[in-house]
């Protein structure tokens, strides 16, 4: 029925690669939608957008929710397409309908849905499978005002769900080898240095107090006030400064009612900090070294139960001296990158750095070792097979009891599959933008105050304004002014209520002509439910105003002349029985009957 070049009323299914084409081709005489010459407007509209968009696009309309999508939407269907074009939504994904019945009757009913990595169990290639989507149902409404259809714009997210299931995986493995690590450890949160992690190893030397979480190092070793220990929590947590200490000597009470024990420990406190580089807490860490203390063999012990928990991190780490050169690199170093001690150790490290990583990465480390500070850097590191894989390095630096500088303890992560995931987050952004500045709408993004963040480029190319006199609250001035006492303060019920915001209103071309649009936007709230952003377009209607604007003055005109006709025609109507009452009977001819004469019989 559309083989061959499209008439000017299926433009809005050019385009749109497979499925545009599927489309076009497709008999929709079996379909409840019907023949595409006869779709609404408003459904035009959405499909033009949909095949249009790279983004996983797909509409269900009409009363049997019949069933198109966009070229995006093609890979989440799997064997089921493209047998599914045009059929029931209910009978494309029968296996999933009892999950996501409600969801689409709220978005029929005029509610808008948005669902972050809700999981489906779905048989999109013959055989069951977990699946994870980030996806929103919209209603759309017709041209009556009523709701038609739905639309939904959605993305797969089983594979970043996985991934971060692996990563908790991965993080209980490290919370474990933590618990099992054999130098004491412990986290402090806050100015109080409140416990909220402590391993076996730094229970087993405080003693017998075990109900140590959530309670500040104050309260539970009192015995340690006045030895200097808190006034150095402190300074670390107020400088930002870690300390180290070795061979420091502690008094600690370690069973009930005993008298207090003298022990030596090595001890780091290494500030935590946060995305902005304030200070949250403190890692403490060390060993208990009591025997050792005065011993050679208590230093090497302390040297190989560090090397020991550093070859079976779950990280690469490495330590250098004063100078720079690298002392140590922990086994995981070797077995990633390939190299030897001979190969590895002095600044050999820097040749597993990509050559172009390698100039810059070793300067970082240079300045960061001049000015005895912590330093965090982004590589790639070559490994053993050859390939390169992203990596972050972190260290801090060192100091003695008396404050020497002693070099710096790092640790390496590969971080290739966080660093490909930015990069798809990117190219989303991206094509976003492109999708945005393809379409004939005008499509804008507010933040949750009103500002404006995004105006896509037709906006500029109709309005005339630049982008710098868009920014911020810039857009109104786009507005007629009649319409902008009307609009901004729905604007600003809408940004407090959190209520769909659409209407019609007039834009100022850049030519100075207003023209009639209609918008819609809805809002996006954060995980705790506060707007961030909202999403809108607005489409030129003004032909179509235009239009309505002249056939209601039709429509009058016929009404006042069909109310004259009316008029005249009762008031003929009244004076005929008048007529009839001066003429008598009437009788036309052929009318008048036999005469009979007096007495005669029929």
């Amino acid at each position: 029925m559309m083989h061959g070049k499209l008439g000017p009323s299926l433009d809005f299914l050019s385009g749109g690669g497979e499925m545009g084409a599927l489309m076009r081709a497709h008999d929709w005489s079996t379909s409840p939608l019907g023949p595409p010459e006869n779709w609404p407007q408003s459904l035009r509209t959405v499909v033009s957008l949909m095949l249009t968009s790279k983004f996983p696009m797909f509409i269900a309309w009409g009363p049997h929710l019949a069933f198109l999508y966009n070229d995006g939407y093609r890979p989440i269907f799997g064997a089921k397409h493209p047998h599914a074009l045009g059929l029931p939504f209910r009978d494309v994904w029968s296996e999933i309908w009892p999950d996501i019945e409600p969801l689409v009757t709220k978005a029929l009913a005029g509610e808008a849905t948005y669902h972050e990595d809700l999981h489906l169990v779905m048989e999109r290639n013959g055989y069951p499978e977990d699946t994870w989507y980030t996806f929103s149902y919209s209603p759309v409404r017709d041209e009556t005002g009523g709701i038609a259809g739905m639309f939904c714009a959605c993305t797969e997210t089983t594979q970043e769900v996985k991934s971060r299931a692996a990563l908790k995986a991965e993080q209980d493995r490290l919370r474990e080898l933590f618990k099992q690590a054999p130098g004491f450890m412990a986290m402090l949160s806050g100015r109080d240095h409140v416990f909220e992690l402590a391993n076996d190893a730094y229970l087993q030397l405080v003693g017998h107090r075990r109900d140590i979480m959530g309670k500040p190092v104050r309260e539970v070793l009192p015995e340690v006030a006045g030895q200097g220990f808190f006034e150095l929590l402190d300074k670390v947590y107020t400088t930002g400064e870690p300390f180290v200490g070795r061979n420091l000597r502690v008094g600690l009470q370690r069973k009930p009612g005993s008298r207090v024990e003298d022990r030596f420990v090595d001890l780091v406190y290494q500030p935590i900090t946060d995305s902005e580089g304030k200070v949250t807490g403190i890692f403490a860490e060390g060993y208990d070294v009591t025997e050792r203390v005065q011993a050679e063999e208590s230093l090497r012990e302390s040297e190989a139960r560090f090397r020991n928990l550093a070859d079976n991190a779950p990280v690469m780490v490495w330590v250098t001296a004063p100078d720079g050169t690298c002392a140590y690199l922990s086994r995981s170093w070797y077995e990633f990158t390939g190299q030897t001690l001979e190969t590895g150790l002095g600044f050999g490290w820097l040749d597993a750095i990509h050559p172009d990583d390698r100039d810059w990465s070793d300067e970082v480390f240079r300045n960061a070792n001049l000015k005895r500070e912590a330093f965090q850097l982004e590589y790639r590191l070559r490994r053993a097979d050859g390939t390169y894989r992203w990596a972050i390095d972190a260290a801090a630096p060192r100091f003695g009891s008396d404050g020497t500088f002693l070099g710096y303890v790092g640790s390496v992560l590969d971080i290739t599959e966080r660093k490909q995931i930015e990069d798809r987050l990117s190219a989303s952004v991206a094509e976003f933008r492109t999708v945005t500045n393809v379409t004939p709408a005008l499509v804008w993004v507010c933040s949750g105050t009103g500002r404006s963040i995004f105006l896509n480029q037709r906006w500029h190319e109709f309005t005339g304004q630049t982008v710098e006199e868009a920014e911020g609250q810039g857009w109104a001035q786009a507005m007629h002014p009649e319409d902008a006492e009307r609009i901004l303060p729905y604007w600003q019920h809408c940004r407090e209520t959190g209520e769909t915001y659409e209407g019609e209103v007039r834009y100022r071309r850049r030519d100075g002509e207003y023209r009639w649009h209609a918008f819609r936007a809805l809002p996006h709230a954060d995980q705790n439910g506060v707007i961030e952003k909202w999403f809108g377009v607005s489409v030129d209607i003004h032909e179509r105003k235009e239009w309505d604007d002249h056939r209601e003055l039709l429509i009058n005109e016929l009404n006042h002349r069909v109310k004259n006709t009316l008029t005249i025609v009762q008031a003929m109507a009244a004076q005929k029985p008048a007529a009839r009452e001066r003429r008598g009977p009437a009788q036309g001819p052929g009318l008048r009957g036999p005469s009979v004469r007096p007495g005669a019989c029929p």
